[in-house]
């Protein structure tokens, strides 16, 4: 969900405005507007519900109240998160209207935002007022984006208890060790290639003759983004 504006009626919940109940597993919400939730909106005082799993709530704002998540003046406990990063989510006036994102731990969140003068209990595994330090976001040649931990972010391998079996594009959980990270993302180990054949023989070429066209494969075995930009010609003599 991204680049979402809500600006018609209340204006709130710039990607989604829940009144039922909803469960968001394994989502990025990054650089949604609203006036008031800048990602989502949930009405708990109508019944809604709203949980969160494995989610990066990330670079929203509000136009007023409300930087990531608002309760819709409910005055009630409006989102349940677990695995989940809350972090870099912004209001013009936080906490103006009161608690307004009253928030329920399920436990191995990252937890960043002014909460707006709304209490949090925090529960196993939540970092609290630390920065999840994330990348840069990358945006994938079929338009996805990508947002991972970075390498020393206290997201990565966080979670002893078991989560969900792959990442948002898909990737195995875990990555490079025994725990999963928390957010939407696995922090990928490398892009990796390889070539085949290791060895190609063109056979003898005498001056000013071309050779028969050889094949080269170059397969993306990493879990990272590859780009190749060239292959340079090795100097002479060949072997």
């Amino acid at each position: 969900f991204t680049q979402n504006v809500a600006s018609l009626g209340g204006a709130s919940g710039g990607a989604i405005s829940n009144s039922g109940s909803a469960v968001i597993e394994n989502s990025l919400l990054i650089a949604n507007n609203a006036s008031s939730g800048g990602a989502i909106s949930s009405n708990a005082a109508a019944g809604a519900s709203l949980s969160l799993l494995h989610v990066t709530i990330t670079g929203n704002t509000a136009r007023s109240i409300g930087a990531a998540l608002f309760d819709d003046f409910s005055g009630q406990p409006m989102a349940t998160l677990e695995n989940t990063i809350l972090s870099g989510n912004t209001a013009a006036n936080p906490g103006g209207g009161g608690c307004l994102n009253q928030l329920v731990s399920a436990g191995g969140n990252v937890i960043n935002d002014d909460r707006e003068g709304c209490p949090f209990t925090p529960e196993a595994g939540d970092l609290v007022d630390i920065d999840p330090r994330l990348e840069p976001a990358v945006v994938l040649d079929n338009g996805r984006i990508v947002l991972e931990p970075r390498a020393d972010s206290p997201a990565v391998d966080a979670l002893t208890a078991p989560c969900i079996a792959t990442d948002l594009r898909n990737l195995d959980r875990p990555q490079g060790g025994s725990a999963c990270d928390i957010g939407a993302f696995e922090r990928g180990i490398a892009a990796a290639a390889t070539v085949s054949p290791s060895v190609i023989d063109f056979g003898p070429v005498m001056p000013g003759q071309v050779s028969a066209p050889q094949l080269l494969t170059i397969s993306s075995t990493g879990n990272l983004p590859l780009n190749v930009l060239s292959i340079e010609q090795p100097d002479a003599p060949f072997m």
